[in-house]
């Protein structure tokens, strides 16, 4: 199988943000040393060190998630030579990329991967974490970010696009009602073997799909 992959938009926006973090923690440090003698630079100094924490907090470490994306990689790597797979696609937009797009004979699939540890519940398109033996916290729906990236891709194709979400094997889920596959990473092959063949053209999906990037 051929992967065709891009740099991660979470990892580098992990390092954007510990690199303005960096920033903000030098200019708080310098400022101190100058506070020392001027008073009236405390307030620029603590502003600076308030901007650094603020900043820590934003950045959402990518390892986790990126340790999901590589194991499904790996599940993904025995397909044959009839498949083509895209890591990291981002066609231009700016809130993420796509974790995964495989082209073979069922034409385009769209793969979402979760790695979360914590118990999930799908109603719908509505999701929600466990964060306290009696409270579910909302989150964002996965299924709708899913079928946003479906609506990507088919518009690139020209061609209906699949789409599902991968989850650890281990995670404990309740779903009800989804409005997209949901599956375990385990049962990632035998989903991928059972969809209906279409005798697309993969390499012209490609191509097609590398043009959008170039554009």
């Amino acid at each position: 199988m051929q992967v065709i992959e891009y740099p991660s938009f979470a990892r580098n926006k992990s390092k954007r943000i510990k690199n303005l973090a960096m920033a903000f923690l030098i200019s708080g440090v310098l400022l101190s040393f100058c506070a020392v003698h001027l008073v009236f630079l405390w307030i620029p100094a603590s502003f600076g060190y308030a901007l650094f924490l603020k900043c820590l907090q934003l950045n959402v470490n990518p390892s986790q998630g990126q340790r999901g994306e590589d194991k499904t990689a790996q599940v993904l790597s025995v397909l044959g030579d009839e498949y083509i797979l895209f890591r990291n696609f981002n066609p231009g937009q700016q809130n993420g990329d796509i974790d995964f797009i495989l082209l073979g004979p069922f034409g385009a699939l769209v793969l979402e991967q979760k790695t979360l540890s914590v118990p999930l519940v799908c109603i719908g398109d509505t999701w929600k974490v466990q964060v306290s033996p009696t409270y579910w916290k909302p989150i964002k729906s996965y299924s709708r970010q899913l079928k946003r990236n479906q609506s990507v891709v088919t518009r690139i194709l020209g061609i209906p696009c699949l789409g599902a979400i991968v989850l650890n094997n281990s995670i404990s889920l309740d779903v009800s009602n989804p409005t997209v596959p949901i599956i375990r990473r385990r049962d990632l092959l035998a989903f991928i073997y059972d969809l209906p063949s279409m005798n697309g053209d993969v390499k012209h999906l490609c191509s097609r799909m590398q043009q959008s990037v170039a554009a």
